[in-house]
């Protein structure tokens, strides 16, 4: 079995959701899958937007709101159209729940964890790509199962310094192994949302903007997964930032120290907290580009090759219990890594 995430680019519009089913079907040939979908492009930050306007007592809010549900149902509707759809899936429920959720933040003038509500709320994204997703697999046969809760526990965290929370493998495998277990029993493919997790005690919570990398990282170790895709707009990484060096060359293997450099000197193709649960497993990391998929890739945790460019400053190599250590503190938070 497979976790194989997909980024908000794979996913922006029916045509990338089906381009990104496509990619599912190629590997369901070969063997199980488990789906984890970040938002479409745009919608965290719109979320965001909206949670905010609410918050301030604004009624400009529903403009945007409008443009957001338009923009989903749209993409659904596109989707049904096709062979194989479910014509029975409805956003009617999630846009019920999301226009009660403002509702609240609109009557909201208490200011307390004013933070940690909004970035529950820009979550929605995320169970919203789920049905959008469950919708584009279903073109390509097969069943899929869209799975509505959070899949990832976190923790207090305990001997850490100024960190309130961090992600539990091991409470996540007691709360997804036996569900994800019967659905590849019964030939169903999960379809998960990032970056939405769990308290242990049962309250909503984020793993930080882009956090949907490290939800795919905690759910493939938590499932003893053989590896862990990650499919976004670019095929992996570079020897060198390819936006502003001439000639660079993608990096098609690296160790999880080496990777862990890289990402500690600015490289931004994967979340630096998905290395440390992954590597302790000895679980491969896989990235490759949704929009080109046979393209090469690099894979992270393989064997291992000499970095021959220089990154662009000296930085001494991170072990992951820091890169966990440096992420830890983003957990419930709506902030970029």
């Amino acid at each position: 079995m497979i976790v194989v995430k997909f980024g908000g680019s794979s996913l922006a519009g029916p045509e990338r959701m089906l381009a990104a089913a496509r990619i599912v079907a190629m590997h369901r040939q070969r063997e199980e899958v488990v789906i984890v979908v970040s938002a479409m492009t745009g919608v965290t930050d719109a979320l965001l937007t909206l949670a905010e306007l609410a918050l301030r007592g604004s009624l400009s809010w529903r403009a945007t709101y409008d443009d957001l549900r338009g923009w989903h149902d749209r993409t659904l509707a596109a989707l049904t159209t096709y062979r194989g759809s479910t014509p029975t899936l409805t956003l009617d429920d999630l846009w019920r729940a999301i226009e009660a959720d403002l509702a609240s933040l609109v009557c909201d003038d208490t200011g307390n964890s004013r933070g940690e509500t909004v970035a529950v709320f820009s979550a929605w994204g995320e169970r919203l790509s789920i049905r959008l997703f469950t919708a584009a697999l279903a073109h390509f046969g097969g069943e899929a199962t869209a799975f509505e809760d959070a899949p990832v526990i976190v923790e207090h965290a305990r001997g850490g310094v100024g960190h309130r929370w961090k992600a539990s493998v091991a409470a996540t495998r007691e709360w997804l192994c036996d569900p994800i277990s019967n659905l590849l029993a019964l030939r169903q493919t999960p379809v998960l949302p990032g970056y939405l997790a769990l308290t242990e005690d049962g309250a909503y919570t984020t793993l930080g903007r882009n956090g949907s990398d490290y939800s795919a990282a905690i759910i493939g170790a938590a499932l003893d997964a053989s590896a862990v895709y990650l499919y976004s707009d670019v095929a992996g990484i570079h020897d060198a930032d390819p936006r502003t060096a001439p000639h660079t060359h993608l990096l098609p293997v690296l160790s999880y120290d080496e990777a862990s450099l890289l990402l500690a000197d600015g490289a931004r193709v994967v979340h630096p907290a998905s290395l440390p649960p992954l590597a302790k497993r000895g679980i491969p990391l896989r990235l490759r580009s949704s929009f080109d998929p046979d393209a090469p890739g690099t894979d992270i945790g393989g064997i291992s090759i000499r970095i021959t460019r220089t990154p662009a400053s000296s930085v001494a190599l991170l072990a992951p219990a820091q890169l966990a250590a440096g992420c830890a503190a983003k957990v419930g938070r709506p902030d970029a890594f």
